[in-house]
């Protein structure tokens, strides 16, 4: 914003010691004029102490005090200055009818008091998204007892044509095992080293070497596992390489596409615990062993069944043989009595009729 000027008798404003003094009188008064026209005295504001008058703001026309301090332009002291009337300042310059001279220039009011304190809360946040520490702009350079970081941020806020400043902030190396040391999960070269010759018995020195490399590679997976798990649940950072980036937070372009940085995800499941080939030849013998010992235990109880039955049976027969033979035997005797009788009866029939 430039000074103000005074473009109607310039001459009416003067300055003497703590008083404006303000005429009304025309460029040519007559003597009754400069008799009865008394000028107008207010009192000069007290004025701001000159180390509070902070010389670091971008923008003209405007004042931004933070806690004690004003931060303005060099332009706005020297239109201050330049102006030389009561109406163009940042204090007040008495009051006329009750309505207040000066302070025409606007006055935003900061304070600072409770930046550290959300700093502090903020960084418990901070780490659980890996993040190792901050500058914040409270932390920053202090200059002419502002600290620059805050200007800086003030002077963008109002400022259209100032750049967004950079935040400085340091953050971990979240590359896994795997990406730092590509044989960390990586299982293929000790497949190869301990596999089991197909035509030999289990080996079981090549068995114990392929366990003890799956459980060390575990370990590794658990450990990368366990160090997130700390840090974003319980704000423990891990002891891993750090990266410290200058960045300019953004929201106008952060959701672009070509912005995304790329991601990768990997994620790894057992699908199936395998046998060695020769335990898989073995328990494939003793399968069919087991299938051939079956059948033949079941061919063996069906035989035994069927000669038990056919035993049952012989059994039987000859029991009923026994039972017709003995029956045969009676009916003959019976058969035999009768005839006697018969026949007894017929001698002594035969002799009676002689």
């Amino acid at each position: 914003m430039a000074k103000q000027p005074i473009e109607q008798n310039p001459e009416r404003y003067k300055k003497k010691e703590d008083k404006w003094i303000i005429s009304s009188l025309p460029s040519e008064p007559t003597k009754e004029q400069i008799a009865t026209i008394k000028p107008l005295e207010l009192e000069v504001g007290k004025p701001i102490d000159k180390d509070l008058l902070i010389p670091l703001l971008a923008v003209n026309g405007i004042a931004v005090k933070v806690n004690e301090y004003y931060l303005v332009s060099e332009q706005t002291i020297s239109d201050i200055k330049n102006s030389n009337n009561p109406h163009y300042d940042i204090i007040e310059n008495g009051k006329v009818l009750g309505i207040p001279m000066g302070k025409t220039i606007p006055i935003i009011e900061i304070s600072d008091k409770n930046l550290r304190a959300i700093g502090n809360t903020r960084d418990i946040a901070n780490k659980n998204a890996g993040v190792l520490e901050v500058d914040y702009i409270y932390e920053t350079e202090i200059k002419m007892g502002v600290p620059i970081g805050l200007v800086n941020q003030i002077n963008y806020t109002l400022s259209p044509d100032i750049s967004r400043p950079a935040d400085k902030f340091k953050t971990f190396d979240w590359a896994l095992q795997s990406e730092r040391n590509e044989s960390a999960y990586n299982i293929t070269q000790l497949k190869i080293d301990t596999a089991q010759d197909k035509e030999k018995s289990l080996d079981t020195t090549k068995l114990a070497t392929f366990l003890t490399g799956i459980d060390s590679r575990l370990q590794i997976i658990r450990k990368d596992f366990n160090d997130i798990k700390k840090c974003f649940f319980d704000a423990t950072l891990p002891a891993l390489s750090t990266h410290t980036w200058n960045e300019v937070a953004t929201t106008d372009s952060s959701n672009a596409t070509d912005d995304k940085p790329q991601v990768v995800t990997k994620e790894t499941a057992l699908a199936a615990v395998g046998d060695t080939p020769v335990v898989a030849k073995e328990k494939a013998l003793k399968t069919e062993q087991d299938r051939i010992k079956a059948d033949a235990e079941a061919a063996k109880s069906s035989i035994e069944q069927q000669i038990s039955k056919q035993a049952d049976d012989l059994q039987r027969a000859q029991q009923g043989d026994a039972e017709a033979q003995n029956r045969l035997r009676q009916e003959i005797a019976d058969a035999k009595r009768t005839t006697d009788v018969v026949y007894s009866q017929y001698e002594a029939l035969s002799k009676g009729i002689k």
